[in-house]
């Protein structure tokens, strides 16, 4: 299926960005991870597909009991290069402040390379129970 909405490498198919809020990793309950899987002329494939926690190398925080990082998945082109970027939030990290996370795209597909990570603190919200990034505009 085409589709360049969701096309993370640019080829022209669509890919799919899958939240795995309550998986536990390294022992850490309910931290959470995202998978995107890459589309291709015969549809969705495992080649090429990436995983990411907030203890993968370059991705901003660390795992945390209860974070579920992936609350929320988004494949959008955000800066408009005909490849979409990956958007996670989650409401639950560091105890219901809630956090954004930007992942860039390229030629080879998604990438933790200058990942960017935003939360309540970092835009000037100081109220308890923020659940930032709890709901993500479709």
């Amino acid at each position: 299926m085409r589709d360049e909405r969701t096309d993370v490498d640019g080829d022209g198919y669509a890919g799919v960005a899958i939240g795995v809020m309550h998986e536990s990793i390294f022992g850490v309950s309910t931290t959470g991870a995202v998978t995107v899987l890459r589309g291709s002329s015969r549809g969705l494939t495992a080649t090429g597909a990436v995983s990411w926690h907030q203890n993968t190398p370059s991705v901003p925080g660390v795992n945390e009991s209860h974070d579920t990082f992936g609350w929320r998945v988004r494949l959008i082109d955000m800066n408009g290069d005909g490849r979409s970027e990956l958007a996670t939030g989650t409401a639950q990290e560091n105890r219901d402040e809630g956090n954004l996370w930007y992942f860039r795209s390229g030629s080879k597909g998604l990438t933790t390379n200058q990942a960017v990570s935003v939360g309540p603190r970092t835009v000037g919200l100081t109220a308890e129970y923020r659940y930032f990034a709890r709901w993500m505009a479709k």
